[in-house]
């Protein structure tokens, strides 16, 4: 501290003598002592981790040097070899950080980071290679040696800490990133620099490099990608390249900024009036990418333009007007490998050639060659004018002044400098002189800088006319997601989440998105190949910080005070937003408190908010504390990074503790529980943690957050691993509910599985109820029934023994559940009425709502919708009291059902899709899937066949995640439906099937009745009569097992269309009357029409037609209302026969023309009968005379022929065209038409 101090006051000393040793002076002399500050105050805390770049060498063929030389001139030979390094290192301000035997390692960017450590290293190392050259000259005279070196060099983080013998003055750095450049300098050939790919990346373009294969290096267990450096690149050659590899893009919300620039270029012109433009914004915010569109817009553009380019580097700060020699260097070609002489030529033909009329051009072209700092040679101009220093910088300014002033005088000038915020200060200051001499002439000159610039010279250009300053600010996160989009514009679909993690993480800034996409490139995630891209999903890692950006943010936050990084790193550890209380309740221990004379909290982040690493928010979520938010999640990151892990921990636990505190008084702990979790595991308080992550799984659960509250309940039992057993069990049960809900069928049976374990441990007969109703529940649905209903039987029975009220109504209504699935719905109904006394005597609200919902089940499946709606309606009150959204999703699926088998179509579906929406909302898949299955068949009765697949195809997909096989067979039933409505009789009937094994294999006897009766409706379909029966009849039987009156009516009336195809009349009139008498028992209204088709069906076959006409109308007034268009058809066609039959001509006509309308609206798919119903029309149209009629006949044709193409089994297909009445008479009539 006391060095500090001294250092303190002589800077404090040379300032303000600034007036009288003049600017350039001080600035010389502060330089260094600044850096050695700056490098002292980084060490206050004696450790820190950072990114450095760390140089190893050894001397190649040491050991045989040692064994042949004599030991003195063996330690004269190293003395003078690792002075030649210590100087080559200390030139690019590296460090010197030990000598191992002929080793030496040196370190760069230790005590204070540049963005250029990486290329100083480099230069380094190439630097010494050039010197061993001269010191191998001199030993030679001495020693018959050669000395010979191999140099490793690699960019990665360490940890940077004191040693005891060198008083805390200097570090040792510590770390992997150590150990590689070791191994790269052994891998290096003879008087080779080899880099790592990290280093690489930070270097693109400035060296000369050869790419080798992979090198297997010790301590690795892959290959590492390496690089031999031979030379660096002159800077005329530089490609210093930003962007993505491989792809071109647009300049992306800089419009304004850009349309700016091309306007003072105008007024230039346009008023002879000189303008200096100061594009101001952090390092990779756009304002080269600005600067290069211009210069192309400028190559554009008609007007003769003398131009100027010109970069500041870091290393030549303290060069005096070294920005103005890179300026003329680029104006006239000169190159740093010209020889005086050669350079000295150049500045003259360039001055001659833009002042030919100078008379004074050559003098000109002497004085400010000399100015810049280019050697020139002999010079009688520079002799004449002996050695007063003053006298000749005045001169050479105006020769430079008048310089511009008569090419200006010529034809416009532009000028464009990059970083000038490392400029030296004479460059800067002769901006200023410029003015005397270029004001009245079009000479525009644009300067991009960092924010550094104005902390240097905070009043430069201020209240200058023609000086203007452009903040380029980052880009909205809209325009930020343009870039991203336009940098993979190969790839097919950006996925939204790695979007969203690219534009989160780059905070605005285009150099960080292209960084970004970058390390996701060399990292695998995105795949890059020659026409399009692919991204890997699972390979996303943006948990770390590109090499490239940690350099360019380490530098700022090495810039600060030490106090001030202090202050920060306390904020990074609360997170990217923080508060002032926080960081003071962390002021502990007591020596690691912010000495008030180094400023308060408030002062230290109010600096940092200036210096714009932070940003102050309006509104604080604690009303007694400020809430501030790093600028870039990044700085947040390299900042987090730069702290030891001993402190990270101790730090991390004082933010829980403070959080605890605060969101007490506020009561909004639940909220913040994952954060207090986070920070309790990082301060490595395992068991506090734990129970946090458990409040903050529960608070996820509550809000139907799943995959949170999976990672929640995980993270607590990670923690908790020799917990005591009932808080593990606590943690495992609710996980493997969450599991239940998001259907992870395998890591909830995992979890079951450990919790009979646990409960076996604990031997409580409480614990084991509950977890043997989980695991009854998990086997039903995952439809192993007999395994299920064993285990409801057990937990009730445990429930009983224990006295869990809530636990045994739970069993009953499990047990009613299954036992209705295997179609015991007596007995079903009888358990659930159990479950519903014992739920209202015990007041257990949410469990008398489900109990509702299983009687109104019940009631459904014994074919009573109107009962069913009544039970169902009840308990989506109940569960919307007690804010049960699950049971909200299953009841309002349930009215649904029912609203449909009572023929309000649009009802059903209204149900059914707040069902699918809120299903989401929660996450619960299993109610999705039932959703969409609804919502198919929903879309079937509408017509919407290509919609109704869609939700079908979603149903199976999910059901098969799931496991959920009882969903799986209605899913295949539903699609063996659809198949049967577009005439796929074949596909069909392989639905079905699978749907039939399926359902026996779970012993799903509802869903197998239903699937035995659409298996029978196809194989009739297709003449296939005997199979026909064989289904119908098994589906009836179980049917009236079940006592289920709508599954009754619906085999009923296929069987009628069965006795009709056989000519079994008699048949056929007893089962149109009992399906008519059970559906105005049941209800239904759509089972009402069809019973009143069939009747009129039969009747018609009696020839009783009159009696048909009154069936067919009951039956079609009954579907208009249903709004069941293509089944109305099937009542018109009725009608059509039986009037024209009755000899009303008339009205079968009338009849025959509203079934043509409805096939020009919805086309002829979905009818059951499709020959039938085309030959009722083309006869009734034909005892008219219509013209209609032989087309009609034609359409019925080629629909019956597409169809038995769809066949593939010659006996199927013959079958269906000949076996079925209406087919083999519609082909007959065509023949008839045609002649054949």
């Amino acid at each position: 501290m006391e060095e500090i101090e001294k250092l303190e006051k002589a800077i404090a000393a040379l300032e303000a003598q600034r007036s009288i040793i003049g600017e350039e002076s001080a600035e010389m002399a502060l330089a260094p002592l600044r850096e050695k500050l700056a490098a002292l105050r980084s060490m206050v805390h004696g450790e820190q981790r950072r990114q450095v770049t760390v140089l190893f060498a050894d001397l190649a063929g040491f050991t045989a040097l040692s064994e042949t030389t004599d030991p003195e001139d063996v330690r004269e030979i190293l003395k003078e070899y690792f002075a030649r390094w210590a100087e080559a290192i200390e030139e690019y301000h590296g460090v010197v950080e030990k000598y191992i035997g002929d080793a030496v390692m040196a370190v760069f960017g230790l005590a204070a980071g540049r963005e250029q450590d990486p290329e100083n290293a480099i230069r380094s190392a190439l630097t010494m290679r050039e010197s061993l050259v001269g010191l191998n000259l001199e030993l030679k005279k001495r020693y018959p040696v050669q000395l010979r070196m191999r140099v490793g060099i690699h960019t990665g983080p360490v940890v940077a800490s004191t040693l005891e013998d060198r008083k805390g003055q200097s570090f040792v750095a510590v770390g992997d990133t150590v150990n590689l450049a070791s191994r790269l300098q052994s891998s290096a050939p003879v008087d080779g620099i080899l880099i790592s790919q990290d280093t690489y990346r930070l270097v693109r373009g400035m060296f000369d490099v050869q790419a080798l294969e992979p090198l297997k290096v010790k301590g690795k267990t892959g290959k590492i990608q390496a690089f031999l450096v031979s030379a660096e690149k002159p800077k005329a050659f530089r490609m210093i390249t930003r962007g993505v590899e491989g792809v071109e893009t647009r300049m992306i919300g800089r419009e304004t900024e850009f349309q700016r620039l091309k306007e003072t270029f105008a007024e230039v012109l346009e008023d002879k009036e000189w303008r200096v433009v100061a594009l101001l914004g952090e390092a990779g915010i756009g304002k080269s990418r600005l600067l290069y569109e211009f210069d192309k817009w400028l190559e554009a553009q008609p007007d003769q333009l003398a131009f100027f380019k010109g970069r500041a580097y870091p290393v030549n700060q303290e060069a005096p007007y070294a920005l103005f020699r890179s300026l003329f260097a680029f104006r006239f070609q000169i190159q740093d490998s010209d020889p005086p002489r050669s350079v000295r030529d150049k500045i003259e033909a360039g001055i001659h050639a833009d002042l030919p009329d100078d008379e004074t051009a050559q003098m000109k072209a002497h004085f400010t060659g000399r100015l810049l700092g280019f050697e020139l040679g002999e010079s009688p101009y520079l002799r004449e004018r002996g050695g007063d220093a003053r006298q000749f910088q005045e001169q050479a300014l105006h020769f430079l002044g008048s310089y511009f002033q008569g090419l200006a005088q010529q034809q416009p000038v532009v000028v464009l400098l990059e970083d000038i915020h490392w400029a030296d200060n004479s460059s800067l200051e002769l901006i200023d002189r410029l003015e005397s001499y270029v004001a009245d002439r079009s000479l525009l000159l644009i300067c991009t800088a960092r924010p550094a610039l104005m902390e240097r010279r905070p009043d430069w250009g201020e209240g200058l006319s023609y000086h203007t300053r452009v903040e380029v600010q980052p880009l909205s996160r809209l325009k930020t997601l343009h870039l991203l989009n336009e940098i993979l514009q190969k790839v097919e679909k950006v996925p939204a989440d790695l979007s969203e993690l690219v534009v989160e993480n780059a905070a605005g800034n285009p150099f960080y998105v292209e960084e970004l996409v970058k390390m996701l490139i060399e990292d695998g995630a995105i795949v890059m190949g020659e026409e399009h891209w692919r991204v890997e999903k699972d390979r996303w890692n943006l948990g770390r910080v590109p090499p490239t950006l940690v350099g360019v943010l380490q530098t700022r936050f090495d810039s600060l005070h030490h106090r001030e990084r202090d202050v920060l790193q306390r904020g990074a550890v609360i997170g990217r937003v923080f508060w002032d209380q926080a960081i003071a309740f962390m002021e502990k221990p007591e020596q690691e408190k912010i000495a008030e004379d180094d400023g308060t909290v408030p002062d230290l982040l109010e600096n940092l908010r200036n210096r714009e690493m932070i940003f102050q928010r309006e509104k604080s979520t604690f009303d007694n504390s400020h809430e501030y938010m790093f600028k870039h999640a990044l700085l947040r990151d390299v900042t987090y990074d730069s702290l030891l892990k001993r402190r990270r921990q101790r730090y991390h636990g004082h933010a829980a503790r403070w959080l605890v505190q605060e969101t007490d008084r506020i009561q909004r702990s639940e909220e913040y529980a994952a954060s207090i979790a986070e920070h309790y595991a990082k301060a490595g308080e395992d068991e506090q943690a734990a129970a946090w992550y458990e409040r903050s799984g529960k608070q996820a659960a509550a809000r139907f957050a799943n995959r949170e509250a999976v990672w929640a309940y995980s993270q607590a039992l990670e923690l908790a691993p020799g917990a005591e057993r009932r808080t593990r069990y606590g943690y495992l049960l609710a996980r493997q509910k969450v599991y239940d809900l998001l259907g992870d069928r395998e890591a909830q049976s995992r979890d079951l599985a450990t919790l009979i374990e646990l409960v076996e441990e604990l031997q409580d007969v409480a614990l084991e109820a509950e977890v043997t109703l989980e695991q009854a529940r998990y086997d039903y649905l995952t439809s192993d029934y007999p395994a299920a209903i064993a285990g409801a039987e057990k937990a009730i029975r445990l429930a009983q023994i224990s006295g869990d009220v809530e636990k045994e109504v739970a069993g009953y209504l499990l047990s009613s559940s299954i036992l209705m699935r295997q179609g015991e719905l007596v007995v079903s109904r009888e358990n659930a009425e159990t479950a519903l006394v014992i739920a209202r005597q015990n007041e257990l609200h949410t469990i008398e709502a489900e109990t509702l919902r299983h009687l109104g089940l019940v009631a459904y499946y014994t074919g009573n919708p109107k009962e069913a709606l009544h039970f169902f309606e009840q308990a989506l009150e109940g569960y919307t009291k007690t804010g049960d959204r699950k049971g909200q999703c299953m009841a309002l699926n349930n009215l649904g059902g029912a609203t449909f088998d009572l023929g309000d179509y649009t009802g059903a579906e209204t149900y059914y899709m707040h069902s699918s929406l809120l299903s989401r909302e929660i996450g619960d898949r299993v109610g999705e899937c039932r959703a969409s299955n609804n919502l198919g068949i929903i879309n079937v009765v509408q017509g919407n066949y290509t919609q109704a697949e869609k939700h079908y195809r979603q149903a199976l997909k999910i059901s098969r995640e799931l496991g959920h096989r009882s969903f799986e067979v209605s899913a295949l039933d539903n699609l063996g439906n659809l198949e049967q409505y577009r005439y796929n009789y074949e596909i069909s009937i392989r639905y079905h099937e699978e749907s039939l094994r399926a359902a026996r294999q779970i012993d799903d006897r509802i869903t197998e009745s239903i699937t035995l009766t659409n298996l029978g409706r196809g194989f009739l379909c297709l003449g296939m009569f005997a199979k026909a029966h064989q289904y119908m009849t098994g589906a009836l039987e179980l049917y009236r097992q079940h006592n289920d009156r709508q599954g009754i009516c619906h085999v009923l009336t296929n069987l009628v269309k069965y006795d009709l195809e056989k000519g079994d009349l008699e048949a056929a009139l007893e089962h149109s009357r009992e399906c008519l008498a059970l559906a105005g028992e049941t209800g239904a209204r759509s089972d009402l029409a069809e019973a009143y088709y069939c009747i009129g069906r039969s009747l018609a076959a009696y020839r009783r037609f009159q009696e048909a006409i009154d069936a067919y109308r009951q039956s079609l007034e009954i579907r208009r209302e249903l709004e069941e268009s293509q089944e109305a058809v099937a009542s018109l066609a009725g009608l059509a026969e039986a009037y024209t039959e009755t000899g009303d001509l008339e009205q079968a006509q009338v009849s025959a023309g509203e079934i043509l309308e409805q096939i020009e609206m919805h086309g002829s798919q979905g009818f059951d009968a499709p020959a039938y119903i085309f030959l009722a029309c083309y006869r009734a149209l034909q005892a008219s005379n219509d013209l209609r009629a032989e087309k009609t006949i034609e359409a019925g044709y080629r629909l019956l022929e597409e169809s038995a193409a769809k066949i593939e089994a010659e006996e199927v297909r013959q079958s269906f065209l000949e076996n079925v009445p209406a087919n083999r008479e519609l082909r007959r009539v065509k023949r008839g038409d045609s002649g054949m």
